[in-house]
């Protein structure tokens, strides 16, 4: 329960990291067997008027096998509209990994959409190759994990139970990012200290 928490929490905090960069949450329906790529499509188009809501739908897992398990992908969609098109993200946790999708759609290529000269073409993919530089997914989860640390220290956050082993943790968190990351605004170290303790004898 207490993963589940985190990787909630996780969720939450970079929804919030891509709303301040103007993205905003969008309802994307399940997709259907019997739906058309022009529908498809054409729900994309839809989405470049939209500017409130959030939302969020269960996928189910497909892997061949009726008798799966596994709990449903919780995915989130959020969207950003541009001049020259609609540049749309998808986050979801795979298993024990936080992925995101980028996807991007210009306007002339958008049913009834407004023709794009290559000039806005132009500036459309260079927004879209500014949004997947900007991500920061690796120095976004390097923080988180030191934020809840730091909150745990402070006794601010629960969802890591008493007596966590936060020693190995942290061992473990240095030996899996000997490197900061670029972007990364939270640091850890490791080092030591030794000092000489000279006894006093009474007289």
């Amino acid at each position: 329960a207490w993963l589940l928490e985190l990787c909630h929490a996780f969720l939450q905090q970079y929804i919030q990291y891509l709303q301040s960069m103007g993205f905003i949450l969008v309802q994307v329906r399940p997709a259907s067997p019997a739906r058309s790529n022009t529908s498809r499509i054409r729900a994309l188009a839809s989405m470049a008027g939209e500017t409130r809501g959030s939302f969020s739908y269960s996928r189910p897992k497909v892997d061949g096998s009726p008798k799966t398990t596994n709990p449903p992908v919780t995915a989130y969609h959020l969207q950003r509209a541009l001049p020259g098109g609609i540049v749309l993200m998808e986050l979801a946790f795979q298993g024990c990994y936080f992925c995101v999708k980028q996807y991007a759609l210009e306007c002339s290529r958008i049913p009834m959409g407004q023709t794009v000269n290559s000039q806005l073409s132009m500036l459309f993919t260079e927004e879209c190759d500014k949004v997947r530089d900007l991500m920061h997914v690796h120095s976004f989860s390097y923080d988180f994990h030191l934020r809840i640390v730091h909150q745990y220290l402070l006794g601010s956050h629960m969802a890591l139970r008493q007596g966590y082993h936060l020693t190995s943790f942290l061992e473990d968190f240095i030996t899996q990012h000997p490197d900061i990351p670029k972007f990364g605004r939270n640091h850890i170290f490791q080092g030591e200290d030794s000092s000489r303790v000279f006894g006093g004898s009474g007289g």
